[in-house]
């Protein structure tokens, strides 16, 4: 935790407050209350961002969410009292969209909502906040994730396969016993994500964050894994046979019982241990 991040955090709550007064003052709201506004989603990611576990521009991605968010329930409340443009109604609509499976909730806050068992395939879920969402079971099949927010989200059980996942975030998430197969997932953050006993099979991961996560018994046959993160990861018992692990980072990790043939390990940081691939 730097003071830098810190610094530019009490920065962002205070463009948040300037915005919340904007909103609620032009309306003739009572004024906002900064501190119950901004929502808890938020501020886990802020934290974790503070920590470290996810950058800048996903942090940038987590502040347009928010502003967004705000906007788009200000309006709705607008519309309560209000004749608004066509336009206008049209845009709060979509975070309320139930046309399942189809559902548009690009860019909408639907953190914390319990979605087990939802039909979300092929749904447009692009920036989308589903932080602590309870999507046990969900069918994700072919839906858009691109830059969604998953953290910390209940996910177990849930099938991904061809789903768009790039640039998601999702710390801490519990994936376990998931369908993965297919996805595309470049540049995606899953610091601390729990994903033993899952199929990430013919996927495109390129780039992506696994430092601390639980892989046990994953299987990654035939993705492309190339610039992966793995530091601090569980790897027990985990196929990477015919992967692509070009320039991927497994510094310090415990190859002990991975599955690594035929996998392409070219360029790859092999400071590993209990494994005959290590140097």
């Amino acid at each position: 935790m730097t003071p830098k991040r810190i610094s530019m955090l009490t920065v962002v709550y205070a463009l948040v407050a300037i915005l919340l007064f904007n909103l609620t003052s032009s309306h003739n709201y009572a004024s906002a209350d900064t501190g119950q506004q901004i929502p808890q989603w938020f501020r886990d990611n802020a934290s974790i961002w503070l920590s470290g576990n996810i950058n800048d521009q996903q942090f940038m991605q987590e502040i347009h969410n928010l502003i967004t968010s705000l906007s788009s329930k200000e309006t709705v409340s607008v519309n309560q009292t209000t004749t608004a443009s066509p336009s206008v109604i049209s845009q709060s609509k979509n975070c309320n969209d139930n046309n399942y499976p189809l559902v548009d909730w690009h860019g909408c806050d639907h953190s914390g909502e319990y979605l087990s068992h939802a039909h979300l395939d092929s749904s447009n879920l692009q920036g989308t906040n589903l932080s602590h969402a309870n999507l046990f079971k969900a069918d994700l099949v072919e839906a858009n994730l691109n830059g969604a927010n998953l953290n910390n989200a209940e996910m177990a059980n849930t099938d991904f396969s061809s789903a768009n996942l790039s640039g998601a975030s999702m710390v801490s998430t519990d994936a376990q016993f998931s369908d993965f197969n297919f996805v595309t997932m470049n540049n995606a953050n899953l610091t601390g994500t729990i994903l033993h006993d899952s199929t990430m099979r013919w996927a495109t991961f390129h780039g992506i964050i696994l430092k601390n996560a639980n892989l046990d018994r994953v299987l990654f046959m035939n993705s492309d894994l190339s610039g992966a993160d793995f530091r601090g990861a569980s790897l027990q018992d985990t196929g990477f046979a015919y992967a692509n692990l070009t320039n991927a980072n497994f510094d310090g990790v415990d190859l002990s019982s991975a599955d690594l043939g035929s996998a392409i390990l070219t360029g790859a940081n092999l400071h590993c241990k209990n494994n005959p691939v290590c140097n």
